[in-house]
């Protein structure tokens, strides 16, 4: 028993690390002060040409405060209706049921329904994130960098990077003939304010990010190893939030990371880690954190990889902080993201096996 002990303890310590760390380099990559797009010279959409003047917020805590309302919103792409284009906010594949309908609202999972049958994103009626990359929903800049990227959810939390240092890259045609955003500085991020319907609070809720990285195992004085795909996590300890990462550090901080998926909710508790390992092969995945009551879930390829029980009052909502695609220095993901959902509330079985099947088709996975 007392091995056990030891290792159940010393697994847990990464974890406050990886947070702290976190907002160290955070703090570090503030020094860049991204603020939401100007509308720089040459940039285009397929809204109006060109980025517009989102309002002047500013960037409190590593967080970027909508500011002005609607002022703030990226001109408004029009999707192409094309086989695998995005639907709007209601819409769905065909086969598929419409929001708010039966399998697709939150707690979906009619019976009579097949699995196999992909559903859109915008066919859950608690859609509270959705990021495509496209050059019809994405600004791109000089050497197709990104500024921003809109929310195709209607919630309005658009993905925002004004500094040229820390813009992703667009490239076209990275997984089945779709474009990912590439994430080749050090770092490269992207800032999506806080929002209410980010806050998870201790309910239900989903992320599914497609994505691969190439980031190394071995840690250096700059470089912890690892890298965050996606990270909404509170500034102070106990850090409780959400933060999905790209290989986890090891117990010593000299030793190789360990190349497997991770999902943390606080330093004190709530982490996941993949059975699978070697996942820093440059391969796209469909990875997915998922909580249901006290059971925190992990996915990929629409397949468990692992799960944990976790206090059913844990509040995740992490007010107040940014969700920051990409890490900080020293956190930096190496890596391309294609897409990124995210869903507040339950999600039944049903549904889940349908959103997953349409991400795995549409991105020949």
């Amino acid at each position: 028993m007392s091995v056990v002990r030891a290792r159940g303890v010393a697994s847990l310590r990464p974890v406050g690390a990886v947070l702290i760390a976190f907002f160290l380099r955070a703090a570090a990559c503030r020094d860049y002060d991204p603020q939401y797009p100007g509308g720089g010279a040459g940039e285009k959409s397929a809204g109006d040409g060109g980025a517009r003047d989102h309002g002047g917020a500013g960037a409190r805590g590593g967080a970027q405060d909508m500011v002005g309302g609607t002022a703030n919103e990226p001109p408004n792409p029009q999707p192409d209706g094309g086989d695998g284009g995005f639907a709007s906010a209601g819409g769905a594949e065909a086969g598929g049921a419409s929001a708010g309908g039966e399998d697709a609202s939150a707690g979906a999972g009619g019976e009579g329904d097949t699995p196999t049958v992909g559903l859109e994103p915008g066919a859950f009626d608690n859609l509270a994130l959705w990021l495509e990359a496209s050059d019809s929903s994405c600004s791109l800049g000089a050497d197709n960098r990104v500024s921003w990227c809109r929310d195709l959810s209607g919630k309005g939390n658009h993905a925002f990077q004004s500094d040229p240092l820390l813009k992703p890259k667009y490239g076209a045609a990275l997984v089945n003939g779709r474009p990912a955003l590439t994430f080749d500085g050090e770092p490269s991020v992207m800032i999506v304010a806080d929002h209410a319907s980010l806050q998870f609070g201790s309910d239900e809720f989903m992320y599914l990010v497609v994505a691969r990285w190439r980031n190394e195992a071995e840690p250096s004085a700059a470089y912890g190893g690892y890298g965050s795909l996606l990270a909404k996590v509170e500034a102070a300890s106990p850090y409780r939030g959400v933060a999905l990462l790209a290989n986890y550090p090891a117990v010593f901080p000299d030793l190789p990371a360990l190349r497997r998926f991770a999902v943390q909710l606080e330093a004190s508790g709530g982490l996941v880690l993949s059975y699978s390992n070697y996942l820093n092969d440059d391969a796209f995945r469909v990875y997915a954190a998922r909580r249901v009551g006290e059971r925190l879930e992990m996915r990929i390829n629409g397949e468990v990889q692992a799960a944990t029980q976790i206090a059913i009052e844990l509040d995740v909502s992490a007010k107040g902080q940014a969700l920051w695609i990409g890490g900080p220095k020293g956190q930096q993901l190496r890596g391309d993201i294609a897409e990124i959902i995210a869903l507040k509330g339950a999600i039944g079985e049903v549904g889940l096996d349908r959103l997953e099947s349409h991400l795995l088709r549409k991105f020949g996975l």
